[in-house]
């Protein structure tokens, strides 16, 4: 009969320096930590750092006044403290898994468990995923607090600059470059300000780092520049492990019951270890101001080009036609709609309502609306019908001087900015209308 798995079979595979090779491993796979500065281990669970506060100020000696009398100065300092904030993993295993001579499992294992790591800690420390509240509010959010944000304009060598400005203006230097996976390419695309493809540019030889293990969100930022050794952090080496053979594994945020290691002939390695971060952000010659960063981001340009989503609705609308109802209507990238709004009487397609049933109408067409939830709001929401994605308004001259607002599946997406209308009066509708009267009525005589 096959011997059972016991705790002894499972602990060989953790050696010291097996633990040791998974914090060599860790720094190698966490990119912030490639290029941020490590401190000495901490010795405690908290770790002082004095940083400069306030500079000296150096006058010229005057000796005419105060009989060359010197001044006085003063300096300030102020502690950033690292905390020791735990991490923790499991690592569930198939003891079936153990059993197979012929399959290295700490090979298995080990790679999961440094990419694991890595990614909690890039994701904490650059955009405060399920940061701990010693560690901050994250690198890009500080960043946006901060207003040290570059939008992108399509030319990325110009943008980085930019960028790297924005940090040089808070008097450091850049010595990095970070962002996601899909910035390789456009570096291998990425020419100067002549044509040229990187080579011997100062952008060219910074270090870039590209985060592979899934802690990058494009859709916050698309690269960071920074003096990285200005971001600090230490580990405690309190380092521990520990085998699991009868623990229920829980999904931390739903409460789900993930694994019944008994009732799944499974065995599971949680390891755990401690470590702190932190950016003193130490004030500076150049910059002494609160808005001070050593880090700036560049973003995408999320700018949506309001003419490519919607336009003038054309042909049949509510049993009028389009050139009833408005002429040369335009719509700008910007959303600005201009053009001219006739005067309709007995607009009965639009509304039950006699009231309701006489001005200016604007009819636009949103395509998105066909395969999406597309609501308009002015004074009212209404839902743009799918069928022919038209969407039509009663606009007098106060709702022109308002916004509309477009929702795209519940979120905003842009506003349309009516201003630029012009809306043709009752009276001058009734003159249009006589004067082709009267056109006819000559046609008429003449015929």
């Amino acid at each position: 009969m096959a011997q059972g798995i016991v705790r002894s079979d499972v602990e060989t595979l953790i050696e010291p320096q097996v633990v040791q090779e998974i914090f060599d491993s860790v720094t190698k796979d966490s990119k912030f930590m490639q290029l941020a500065r490590r401190l000495n281990n901490m010795t405690s669970d908290t770790t002082k750092i004095k940083v400069v506060d306030e500079l000296p100020l150096v006058y010229f000696v005057n000796e005419e006044k105060n009989n060359g009398r010197k001044n006085l100065t003063r300096m300030a300092w102020d502690n950033v403290f690292l905390y020791a904030e735990e991490l923790a993993v499991i690592v569930p295993i198939k003891e079936n898994l153990l059993n197979d001579v012929n399959i290295n499992v700490w090979g298995e294992i080990k790679p999961k468990l440094i990419q694991a790591i890595g990614n909690k800690i890039d994701g904490a420390v650059l955009f405060g995923v399920d940061a701990p509240k010693s560690w901050g509010k994250g690198l890009i959010p500080t960043i946006i607090e901060k207003g040290k944000e570059v939008t992108e304009t399509g030319k990325l060598y110009s943008d980085i600059n930019d960028v790297m400005t924005k940090v040089e203006k808070s008097g450091y230097n850049v010595t990095g470059l970070v962002g996601g996976v899909g910035l390789k390419g456009k570096f291998r695309m990425m020419t100067d300000t002549t044509g040229q493809p990187l080579a011997n540019t100062e952008i060219g030889s910074l270090p870039r780092i590209f985060v592979d293990n899934g802690a990058w969100d494009n859709n916050k930022s698309m690269l960071v520049a920074g003096d990285f050794s200005q971001a600090v952090y230490a580990i405690r080496q309190d380092v521990t492990y520990k085998i699991l053979d009868q623990a229920v594994i829980q999904d931390p945020s739903t409460g789900e019951i993930l694994y019944n290691l008994a009732q799944d002939d499974m065995v599971a390695l949680r390891l755990t270890f401690r470590m702190g971060y932190a950016i003193p952000n130490v004030v500076n010659i150049l910059d002494q101001s609160e808005s001070r960063y050593p880090f700036a981001s560049l973003k995408k340009n999320d700018v949506v080009k309001v003419s490519e989503k919607v336009a003038k609705a054309t042909g049949s609308i509510l049993g009028k036609t389009d050139t009833d109802l408005q002429e040369n209507v335009e719509i700008s990238d910007d959303g600005k709609v201009t053009g001219k709004l006739k005067y309709i009487k007995g607009f009965t397609g639009f509304s039950n309502t006699p009231k309701l049933q006489n001005g200016n109408y604007l009819a636009l067409k949103i395509a998105e609306a066909e395969n999406k939830d597309v609501r308009v709001r002015l004074n009212e929401e209404k839902k743009v019908d799918p069928s022919d994605q038209v969407v039509v308004f009663r606009l007098g001259e106060q709702e022109i001087h308002q916004p509309v607002f477009v929702y795209i599946d519940g979120k905003e997406a842009y506003r349309l900015d009516l201003s630029g209308l012009e809306l043709e009066s009752s009276s001058g509708a009734e003159a249009i209308a006589m004067k082709s009267k009267v056109k006819v009525n000559a046609f008429s005589k003449e015929d």
